[in-house]
């Protein structure tokens, strides 16, 4: 009896570590130092004039992924969606940018919202 109760939970806690690993996705490689950096370079890009339409989108939300290899590095973030005010139904559309760190911080090289390089 005690064997059985014991492999259930084992299942069970096999069964759980699957489904949080499937439900959180890849993160990429970048340490949690690397991911602040490069989110503040994105949302330092974001804010600094780019070519967007201000009423259709109001920032940059949470970074859902982020690899670095060597000096360049892809991230993806959730660009919020909508106007300011909750009941416009914003909502959140998943967007890739490349960056690369040449002697300092993060600069976003490739802008996946508008599909375009950045000089």
């Amino acid at each position: 009896m005690y064997m059985r109760i014991s492999l259930l939970v084992a299942l069970l806690l096999f069964l759980a570590a699957a489904f949080l690993n499937l439900s959180c996705g890849p993160q990429g490689n970048a340490t949690e130092v690397e991911r602040e950096e490069l989110l503040r370079a994105v949302r330092s890009y974001w804010e600094s004039g780019r070519d967007y339409n201000l009423g259709f989108t109001s920032g940059v939300g949470e970074l859902n992924y982020a690899d670095v290899q060597g000096s360049e590095a892809e991230v993806r973030v959730d660009i919020i969606v909508g106007y300011t005010q909750p009941t416009d139904g914003a909502g959140y559309k998943e967007t890739t940018f490349r960056l690369r760190r040449t002697n300092g911080p993060w600069e976003v090289t490739f802008d996946g919202w508008s599909d375009k390089e950045v000089d």
